[in-house]
C-alpha cells in the first residue's frame, strides 16, 4: 500500500473514529475518493480540471469535488456501483479505447482466454466472460482499496466468475 493511499486511510480512521466496514477507494480526476454505503464519504481536492470524456459521460464541464461526488450518484442509481445493486454484467461499448473494450474484444476474438481485473466488492476477479469485464470495468477506473460485498460477490459466481478472496 503506498504512502498516499495510508494517509487518505488516516484520515478516514481520524474523522469516523473507525475505518467504516463498508470502504471502497478509488481515484477519480488524481484524487482519492472514499465511498461508504454508495455515498462518497471523502474526496480529495482533483488535480484534473477539464476532461473531455468526464463532460461526456457525466455532464460536468469543470470538475471539482461536488462533480466527482454528482459522478458516483449517477455511477450508483445507473449500475448499483458500489452497492449490493451493481450490475455485473454489459455488453455496451462505452468509450472504444477503454481497457475493458479491448479486453472484452479479445475476449471476444478468442485472443485471450481470461481476463484477472478488479471489482468493487469483490476484489480479484478471474473471468471468461466478455460481459463481466465490460460490466466490471466500463465505469471502473481503479478500486485501490476495497470491502467485501456479498451480492457483488455472488452475482459475480452466477456469472461463472472466480473471485481470489471469497470472505
Amino acid at each position: 500500500m503506498d504512502a498516499g493511499l495510508k494517509k487518505f486511510l488516516a484520515k478516514i480512521k481520524k474523522k469516523y473514529h473507525k475505518l467504516p466496514r463498508d470502504l471502497h477507494i478509488t481515484r477519480k480526476a488524481g484524487a482519492l475518493v472514499a465511498i461508504s454505503d454508495g455515498q462518497p464519504i471523502m474526496i480529495e481536492k482533483p488535480t484534473v480540471k477539464y476532461c473531455p470524456l468526464f463532460k461526456t459521460l457525466f455532464g460536468s464541464s469543470s470538475i471539482d469535488q461536488e462533480a466527482i461526488a454528482e459522478k458516483f450518484r449517477i455511477q450508483k442509481e445507473k449500475w448499483g456501483m458500489f452497492t449490493a445493486n451493481r450490475k455485473v454484467a454489459e455488453c455496451s461499448i462505452v468509450v472504444p479505447f477503454g481497457a475493458s473494450e479491448m479486453i472484452m474484444y479479445a475476449l471476444n476474438r478468442n485472443g485471450v482466454d481470461a481476463a484477472v481485473l478488479v471489482c468493487e466488492g469483490a476484489g480479484s476477479v478471474i473471468t471468461s466472460s466478455p460481459e463481466v469485464v465490460q460490466g466490471i470495468g466500463a465505469y471502473m477506473n481503479g478500486v485501490f482499496y476495497t470491502t467485501p460485498i456479498a451480492e457483488i460477490m455472488e452475482n459475480l459466481k452466477k456469472k461463472d466468475a472466480v473471485l481470489l478472496s471469497d470472505r
